[in-house]
């Protein structure tokens, strides 16, 4: 997925680290992958979605909370709020805070 990144086919490198996710469950990086292509094509849902399947993962990272926090903003931003998104934002950004080592 990274040649077809770097080629600026964002189609491409999706389909890509799909398949990569399905080759090798174990592995981060293509959910990561996901997470981030996804944003930047303006998908918030999938995004999240991929964020998501992360941070269900044994050891979810610091960033990988804070990627969905991102993407649940700008989910946000396109709807009018409801107090149940804000509470999961809320709630996101508190756990990213406690992971991030003092």
């Amino acid at each position: 997925s990274g040649l077809a990144y770097r080629r600026g086919s964002l189609a491409d490198a999706v389909h890509f680290a799909q398949q990569a996710q399905q080759t090798i469950p174990e592995s981060a990086t293509p959910a990561l992958t996901l997470g981030q292509l996804y944003f930047e094509m303006g998908d918030y849902e999938k995004s999240a979605e991929a964020w998501r399947t992360l941070l269900n993962r044994p050891f979810p990272r610091p960033e990988w909370v804070l990627g969905l926090a991102r993407s649940l903003l700008f989910i946000q931003s396109e709807k009018l709020p409801s107090e149940r998104n804000l509470t999961d934002i809320n709630d996101l950004i508190e756990q990213a805070k406690r992971s991030i080592p003092n």
